[in-house]
C-alpha cells in the first residue's frame, strides 16, 4: 500500500466516521475502499471494490470517496451507490443505482462511472 493508498484510506474512513477494522488486509492493487452502510441500525463497515487502476487512481488524485448502500432484500438487490469529494456538502453528493450482481449496472462499474463523471467536473 503506497503512502498515497494509506492516506486516501484514512480519509475515506474519516469522511464516514467508520471504524477501521480489527483485521485490516490492504486493498489490492485495482481496488478502492468503499463504505458500506448496513441497515436497519446504520452501521458503516470498510470494504474494498474492484474498479481498475485507472479509475482507483483517478478516485485517489481527485479525492473521490464512495459509499454503498443496500436498498431492496429482494434478488437481485437495488444498491444505492454514492460518489463525493472530500467535504463536500451532501447537496453536491451523486447517486445511481446499481444491481447487485454481474454486469453493466454492477456496483464496481457504476462506481467507476460516478468517479469520472465527479473527477471530469
Amino acid at each position: 500500500m503506497t503512502d498515497s493508498e494509506s492516506i486516501y484510506l484514512g480519509n475515506v474512513l474519516a469522511e464516514f466516521n467508520c471504524p477501521r477494522p480489527p483485521t485490516f488486509t490492504p486493498p489490492g492493487e485495482h481496488e478502492l475502499p468503499v463504505v458500506q452502510f448496513l441497515r436497519p441500525d446504520g452501521q458503516r463497515r470498510l470494504q474494498f471494490g474492484p474498479v481498475g487502476k485507472r479509475i482507483k487512481l483517478m478516485a485517489i488524485e481527485n479525492d473521490i470517496a464512495i459509499s454503498m448502500e443496500v436498498l431492496a432484500r429482494a434478488f437481485p438487490a437495488s444498491i444505492a451507490v454514492y460518489a463525493k469529494r472530500f467535504g463536500d456538502d451532501p447537496e453536491r453528493e451523486l447517486v445511481a443505482i446499481a444491481t447487485n450482481g454481474p454486469g453493466e449496472q454492477e456496483p464496481a462499474k457504476v462506481a467507476a462511472h460516478l468517479i469520472a463523471e465527479l473527477a471530469l467536473s
